[in-house]
């Protein structure tokens, strides 16, 4: 599987009009370069499915509160990754020795 297209990121989160699609595209590259940042090796063109769903869960995850993000709520919970995105790359990040 390559990364998750607009489509089924669209399908997955429940968004029917194109008026998100860049934002949506943005935050699938967001998320594709959050996970190299911390160390999940991954092929975009052979993307495993756990690191496709994580990166769906990563985008809904700040499209959803991307509204409510201000400088105040630095340290509020809303801004940490989901729990369910950091184990579903879990086993694909790269461990340093």
């Amino acid at each position: 599987m390559s990364l998750p297209s607009l489509e089924y990121i669209k399908a997955s989160i429940r968004i029917t009009e194109n008026d998100f699609d860049a934002e949506l595209l943005e935050l699938r590259d967001s998320a594709a370069a959050y996970f190299g940042s911390i160390g999940v090796i991954f092929d975009p063109d052979d993307c495993p499915k756990p690191v496709a769903q994580a990166m769906v869960l990563y985008i809904k995850h700040f499209f959803d509160y991307a509204a409510s993000f201000s400088v105040e709520d630095s340290n509020s919970a809303k801004l940490r990754i989901p729990w369910a995105v950091t184990q579903l790359v879990a086993p694909y990040r790269e461990v340093s020795l």
